[in-house]
């Protein structure tokens, strides 16, 4: 069964050489590591960092932080193990609710997606998310969507 609980950094450390192809795309275009950009999510202000656990293993982490020149706005993120996947039924129950509390203290969360992550960019329409497909942005060389939903 499917649980989301606090991170720890161990989580990070233990996620990061799992990660799903197109989840170590986006991070490679970011100019880090999956390693480095997950323990970075510790130190960011006002960060929230959560960890979907199943069976003891971590599938996948997940946060907000502050949008460092406008606190009321959050940047939003989660980065997952293929076996993700297994665990279909579990994400959708946790998602909403846990978007909701990830997304309680801003004017609204945001982040960019690849726009090849078809999979990842249903499912955050379904929970919400607006995905403007209409422009992209280059990141890393490759092209991203914005993603934004209002609280």
């Amino acid at each position: 069964m499917l649980k989301i609980v606090d991170a720890q950094q161990r989580d990070a450390i233990d996620l990061a050489p799992r990660l799903r192809a197109i989840d170590n795309l986006e991070v490679e275009c970011s100019g880090s590591t999956p390693q480095a950009s997950l323990l970075e999510s510790f130190t960011l202000l006002n960060t929230v960092v959560l960890s979907g656990i199943a069976d003891e293993e971590v599938i996948f982490m997940c946060g907000v932080s502050d949008t460092p020149d406008n606190p009321e706005m959050g940047v939003i993120w989660m980065l997952a193990s293929p076996n993700i996947h297994n665990h279909r039924k579990g994400i959708l129950k946790l998602s909403k609710p846990t978007i909701d509390k990830l997304s309680k203290p801003y004017k609204a969360v945001y982040n960019l997606v690849h726009k090849d992550n078809k999979t990842s960019i249903r499912w955050l329409e379904w929970c919400g998310f607006t995905v403007d497909k209409t422009v992209t942005y280059e990141q890393g060389g490759e092209d991203f969507y914005l993603l934004i939903k209002e609280s």
